[in-house]
């Protein structure tokens, strides 16, 4: 199952926003060449650099374009009681067993993630939840500046990779 892996009722996935006209993307094309974009989203297509296709915008659009879409055509998978909510470029998706369907209180047009988590931090406390765990190490100075906006325990998990 989608969500059976936790025993959170709610999970939020939020992708950032690639824009093909922003400072970000100016940004990243400092730094890596759009090489190596990926497009087919087949079976049996490998990949063979992952390192060079997440070097591109267009291929980490492409693929957040594919997870959505096998989410959305896998919805009768998502746990019992359990809410998936999902970010596409500035839209927001909310995949339950019973329904797909648009958040539009949370579409966003704001590039990076980080501000978006805390949107939908904000979101959960307010449709009830009485704790939201953020996993993402890099915005605790965010979290610690909008913990009064976010009505509810608020933690963060943060790991250590070595």
């Amino acid at each position: 199952m989608l969500t059976s892996h936790t025993s959170s009722q709610r999970i939020d996935v939020v992708f950032e926003v690639y824009m093909d006209q922003s400072i970000k993307d100016a940004e990243r094309a400092n730094h890596t060449a759009d090489t190596g974009i990926l497009r087919d989203h087949s079976k049996s297509y490998m990949v063979k650099n992952w390192r060079q296709i997440l070097s591109s915008s267009d291929s980490k659009r492409h693929l957040m374009g594919y997870f959505v879409q096998d989410w959305e055509r896998k919805q009768h998978l998502v746990g019992e009681n359990k809410q998936l909510y999902v970010t596409q470029e500035s839209k927001c998706i909310k995949i339950t067993k019973e329904a797909v369907m648009k958040v539009h209180e949370l579409a966003c047009t704001r590039e990076e993630a980080d501000t978006r988590v805390i949107l939908h931090a904000s979101h959960a406390a307010c449709s009830g939840f009485k704790s939201v765990v953020i996993v993402a190490a890099d915005i605790l100075v965010l979290c610690i500046a909008f913990k009064k906006e976010i009505n509810c325990n608020l933690y963060m998990l943060i790991s250590s990779r070595n």
